[in-house]
């Protein structure tokens, strides 16, 4: 549960949420190899270069050279000026490929931290054709964020049938006109701090974690309250991510 919360967090760019639970998951498991993943991942995105290639180093070891695990070591190289040895985890992974299965998702990851647009788009495209788990986070992850522009990574996003950016701040914004005053698990503090982020995203500029895209604390009966209530989120030719990242249009509360 700690590593699913820190995971929705880091991809929802909130990294002093996502970096608790991600610590925690690691001290209840230290041999658990995705919270070591997400722990890395919120290190590397608010600049602890160091620590991240350890932490992904770690999870290399523990998963016996998996290869989404080194692509994500060959992500940290590539993100922290180290393309030699990005590139070499890279042509490893491009070898093993040919001989079984390895998504093409996680090799286009590496080269879009690369910045080599026209190779991680042609990998990005065989990802499509193979439907690859990691395509549902095209949207969230910041590996992507130089391709966002590209009309070729836009007809990626509607292959996967995921959402627009543009239509999902626009359904955000309309979401808070229809619901001022409302208590539900959408808070206005939560919705104005996403559409805030999906505008980054949009401008493929950096997202800095402040204090005011936290939502303030509420009163113990409000919370308690929230607690019982459970967010699900569809999307018609889409799919489910979860709480933080699924589209807004497509949430409501149903209570438990």
């Amino acid at each position: 549960m700690n590593e699913h919360m820190a995971w929705h967090h880091m991809m929802a760019r909130e990294y002093d949420r996502s970096i608790p639970q991600a610590n925690r998951a690691v001290q209840l498991d230290p041999s658990f190899v995705q919270a070591h993943r997400v722990l890395a991942l919120d290190l590397l995105y608010t600049g602890h270069a160091q620590e991240a290639c350890a932490e992904f180093q770690r999870g290399v070891e523990l998963s016996h050279d998996d290869p989404v695990a080194n692509s994500y070591l060959a992500r940290c190289y590539a993100q922290t000026h180290r393309q030699a040895a990005a590139r070499k985890i890279l042509a490893g992974l491009e070898q093993a490929s040919t001989e079984r299965y390895v998504s093409a998702a996680e090799i286009a990851a590496v080269y879009a931290a690369l910045n080599d647009s026209e190779s991680a788009l042609k990998w990005l495209d065989k990802a499509c054709d193979e439907h690859a788990g990691a395509l549902i986070y095209l949207n969230v992850d910041r590996v992507w964020d130089s391709l966002r522009k590209n009309s070729r990574f836009q007809a990626d996003v509607k292959r996967v049938n995921l959402p627009a950016l543009t239509d999902e701040v626009s359904s955000a914004e309309r979401f808070l006109r229809e619901n001022q005053g409302n208590n539900c698990y959408w808070t206005s503090a939560n919705v104005r701090a996403r559409v805030s982020v999906v505008r980054t995203r949009m401008t493929g500029t950096a997202h800095k974690p402040s204090s005011t895209s936290r939502p303030a604390r509420t009163s113990t009966p409000s919370r308690r309250a929230n607690a019982r209530t459970s967010m699900v989120a569809s999307e018609p030719n889409g799919v489910i991510i979860g709480p933080t990242s699924a589209p807004i249009s497509a949430a409501r509360t149903v209570p438990i």
